[in-house]
């Protein structure tokens, strides 16, 4: 037997458990895969559409088969070489310092880029009394707030907002 973990494993909430074998078979794309001693490692709920809540599984599971669960390497992205890439005059300007605008800015300074960030809410330690004073007394400061400032909705959520 050879052993195997897939994430992703996906189930409504009104499916049972005992049709996890068939997603394996749907997510692998194998109908006549056999699916033997699989075991539930993590389970967590996506309930970010309240119209479709859904079960979330890491599952391990045995199986006669070889199978080459790595990700193909056309699926791989690579970041550009510095050398490769053209500058121009003007540096590129970044609207957003959450998550995505931290980055962007990492991988072009990276790349030997100067790059502009537009915030238009507070530092985290400033926002920090913003977001206490709304979520304690309910006094909303509209340019700094969960939403606005350094570190973006993702300093205070998850992204389920």
């Amino acid at each position: 037997m050879n052993k195997y973990r897939i994430s992703e494993i996906k189930l409504t909430i009104n499916e049972e458990q005992s049709v996890i074998p068939e997603k394996i078979r749907e997510k692998l794309r194998r109908k006549n895969l056999e699916v033997y001693r699989w075991q539930v490692i993590k389970e967590s709920v996506d309930a970010r559409d309240k119209g479709q809540i859904l079960r979330v599984y890491l599952i391990d599971f045995e199986t006669p088969e070889l199978l080459n669960l790595e990700s193909p390497k056309d699926d791989v992205y690579e970041f550009p070489k510095a050398e490769n890439i053209k500058k121009t005059v003007l540096p590129p300007v970044i609207i957003g310092f959450g998550p995505c605008g931290i980055f962007a800015a990492w991988v072009l300074a990276n790349l030997g880029f100067a790059p502009i960030v537009l915030e238009r809410g507070k530092t985290i330690a400033e926002r920090d009394f913003d977001v206490d004073a709304f979520w304690q007394r309910g006094i909303l400061n509209e340019e700094s707030n969960v939403q606005f400032g350094e570190g973006g909705a993702g300093a205070y959520s998850d992204g389920k907002l």
